[in-house]
């Protein structure tokens, strides 16, 4: 092997490498960093999958964020034991598609009427003569018309039914919303069966729109294994079209073809929409299954006869399946790998990411380049370069997205900000300008209006603790102080309001000053990072750390005063006058 060879050979392992990690982070990291966005038909918007961060999120939220305004929508929200799927925004840009699992109700012991009436979906797919033992099953899961070979679905479903003696199941939700939260609909709810490992695909999986906006194509998992349906919007007619071992159905752009991978004998599987013709194709070359079922890795020709495949090694082929013939369509720069492909709006161009050189593969500030190749004519070139975002050290990883017209890219990770505190990021590139948006903030539940703000002279003056300084002085607005203290010699800023909640003061404090400065219409002026309870003042200043969702909840409890023993005395600092 020649050296060149083998520099590819590192690059390319360092990168699936990479691409491995964040596959196999946990839930919250898939939510909150590998689920994708959605670009609206414009590229001026996306629609994206937020989550708080730590390791057991207690909510998925569903945003819409205007690049160009700096405002957020929310469009639908999910506590703990619940989530949604990513998002997808219809080529009219009037909707945006998205999965939904609620929080499941307490589990409650099954009355008689239950025991001997199960609700069975009706059974619309004809069944062998020889598979009577799994009728039962699939027919409470199989509920569309049927456009797929029954042989070949019943062969498989009856080989995962007689994998698991008591499938588990769970109800999910297609849904509909418009981009401004104003129209919400629910096209249908539908049984998967799966654990709690195949709902969590849902933070990663998308509907997928026909071009002309009239059906929404959508999946459903029989234990590891999908099938891709489709749903008539004016009729309600579904019809089942194709296996898959990915979660994101593949649609031509002439709405006559839908295509995708199974796993089982690297299968690339088209079939006609109206199930008039079906066509399996045997790949040569290796596919990561799990890559391609968070990263976009399937893509149509723009005269919808051929389809362009990501390989493991991030190479790209192409197939076309009217012959059946397979041919590399380009291979990356030896030391240069290429990931994160997506399709141009006008449909003749792939848009992806370059660079990761083998010897910076540890480099938090790596040189990259967003480029692209023609698909017609294999030229490529470069849009713009710039440098791999920095992120925490603590995280092992992000996610890039391309709008669909090569102007912009957006990072999805986790960054630090000046007191060292890791927030969840938007980071928008377009070669000239970086735009960081944080996101946590916007999960935060407005606990308080302006009415609730005071104000307090005894406040205002310089405190001392055991291990600490702090001062405190008015602020430019009503009920805003400003605040400043040391901790081991490193000095700090924040900003505070003062708010009465039910008979007991607080401090809403916000480490980004500005925020309380700024007052935009989507009232982030009033979601502080943080509360402390004023438990005291004169002649000893007490405060105490209160959660969030401590609050809320102490809050939503008090019929009319909120008593200080619900708080309890934890997290407490007590601070003498010094003047």
């Amino acid at each position: 092997m020649n050296t060149p060879e083998v520099d590819r050979t590192c690059s390319i392992k360092a990168w699936i490498a990479f691409l491995a990690a964040i596959s196999c982070l946990m839930i919250y990291i898939l939510a909150c960093v590998v689920s994708p966005p959605a670009w609206s038909p414009d590229c001026s918007k996306i629609a994206i999958l937020v989550s708080p961060r730590g390791d057991t999120p207690d909510k998925f939220a569903l945003f819409t964020y205007d690049i160009a305004a700096d405002t957020h929508t929310l469009l639908d929200e999910v506590r703990a034991d619940g989530i949604l799927s990513a998002p997808s925004w219809s080529p009219d840009g009037k909707w945006i598609a998205y999965y939904k699992v609620e929080q499941p109700p307490e589990v409650t012991a099954p009355s008689e009427s239950d025991v001997a009436e199960p609700n069975q979906l009706p059974n619309k797919v004809p069944v062998p003569a020889d598979r009577e033992r799994t009728t039962e099953t699939v027919a409470e899961f199989l509920s569309e018309d049927n456009l797929m070979l029954p042989s070949f679905i019943w062969d498989i479903l009856e080989e995962k039914s007689d994998e698991t003696e008591d499938p588990e199941a769970f109800d999910v939700k297609l849904i509909i919303v418009a981009p401004d939260g104003s129209d919400k609909r629910v096209l249908d709810t539908m049984k998967w069966i799966g654990d709690e490992e195949m709902r969590a695909v849902l933070a990663y999986v998308r509907p997928v729109w026909s071009p002309d906006c009239k059906c929404l194509f959508y999946v459903r998992a029989f234990e590891g294994l999908f099938y891709v349906s489709s749903l008539e919007l004016a009729t309600g007619k579904t019809s089942a079209h194709i296996l898959s071992s990915i979660g994101t159905p593949v649609l031509s752009h002439d709405g006559k073809w839908v295509a995708s991978y199974l796993e089982d004998g690297d299968t690339l599987i088209v079939a006609r929409i109206d199930g008039g013709l079906s066509k399996y194709f045997r790949l040569d070359f290796d596919v990561e299954s799990e890559v391609l079922s968070w990263l976009d890795g399937i893509f149509w020709s723009k005269d919808s006869n051929r389809l362009f495949v990501v390989a493991k090694d991030t190479t790209l082929h192409v197939v076309d399946f009217a012959t059946g013939t397979t041919e590399k369509w380009i291979a990356p720069d030896p030391n240069h790998m290429n990931a994160y492909y997506t399709q141009s709006t006008t449909r003749d161009r792939l848009y992806f990411i370059a660079g990761f050189e083998a010897e910076q593969e540890t480099s938090k500030q790596q040189k990259l380049s967003l480029e692209y190749v023609n698909l017609e004519d294999k030229r490529t070139g470069s849009v713009f370069e710039f440098l791999l975002p920095e992120i925490s050290e603590d995280e092992d990883g992000g996610r890039f997205s391309i709008s669909p017209d090569g102007k912009t890219l957006m990072f999805r990770g986790v960054v630090k900000d000046e007191f060292e505190w890791e927030r969840s990021a938007l980071i928008f590139l377009d070669g000239e300008t970086k735009k960081v948006v944080k996101t946590d903030r916007w999960l935060f539940k407005r606990l308080y209006t302006e009415a609730d703000l005071v104000s307090e002279d005894r406040l205002i003056g310089e405190w001392s603790a055991e291990d600490s300084r702090m001062s405190i002085a008015r602020g430019t607005g009503q009920g805003t102080y400003k605040l400043a203290w040391a901790v081991d010699d490193e000095e700090y800023h924040a900003a505070a309001n003062l708010v009465r909640l039910k008979g007991l003061t607080f401090l809403a404090l916000f480490l980004d000053e500005s925020i309380l400065e700024k007052k935009d219409t989507s009232g982030s002026h009033l979601l502080p990072d943080m509360f402390t309870r004023v438990v005291q003042m004169e002649p000893k200043l007490i405060l105490q750390a209160i959660e969030y969702d401590e609050l809320a909840k102490a809050l939503e409890e008090a019929t009319e005063y909120i008593r200080p023993e619900d708080l309890g005395d934890e997290d407490t600092v007590e601070f003498e006058r010094v003047r």
